[in-house]
């Protein structure tokens, strides 16, 4: 909704539960956003769309069956770039955490109890072997300190699918 309000021409947000869509809907309706639609669906079982040119993928690897797949559906359906941000782990090998026992009534968690998290060299080397050419990761200062994002607990890369010229 804030990319639609900032004046993207087009946004499409996919969600896989009905709740989190009836709140998006609200607000999309409240600020009279005419640019934007929802589609509910689970990333784990979408098949490609027609691409777009920047595909955000906030907070969502994390959380899904098969990260890998995710972040070649990003691929796929980029024209330009995606921008993935998620938990990484710190260790320093290419490997995905195993995380059970989620909460999976909670609105902002995943659909299953046990979920898979990359470590930082893991997200690299799934964009990379997914197809991006050069990957950069945000790197910012705010007023307000984020912890997940100062202690590199979260982190935000810019996958892009030609290199920057």
């Amino acid at each position: 909704l804030d990319m639609a309000h900032r004046g993207a021409r087009h946004v499409r947000g996919i969600e896989v539960r009905e709740k989190n869509l009836a709140m998006a809907r609200f607000l999309q309706d409240y600020y009279q956003l005419k640019n934007v639609d929802f589609e509910q669906g689970d990333v784990d079982a979408m098949s490609r769309h027609q691409p777009v040119d920047v595909v955000l993928c906030l907070g969502l690897l994390y959380h899904v069956v098969h990260p890998i797949d995710l972040v070649e559906f990003c691929f796929a359906n980029s024209r330009r770039f995606a921008v993935i941000d998620t938990i990484c782990h710190k260790e320093p090998i290419s490997a995905y955490h195993v995380v059970g026992n989620k909460d999976t009534s909670v609105s902002i968690e995943g659909t299953r109890a046990i979920e898979l998290h990359p470590t930082y060299r893991a997200l690299i080397d799934t964009m990379k072997a997914a197809g991006f050419k050069e990957i950069i990761e945000v790197d910012g200062e705010c007023e307000a300190q984020i912890e997940l994002y100062s202690d590199l607990t979260r982190r935000c890369l810019i996958g892009f699918k030609d290199p920057m010229t």
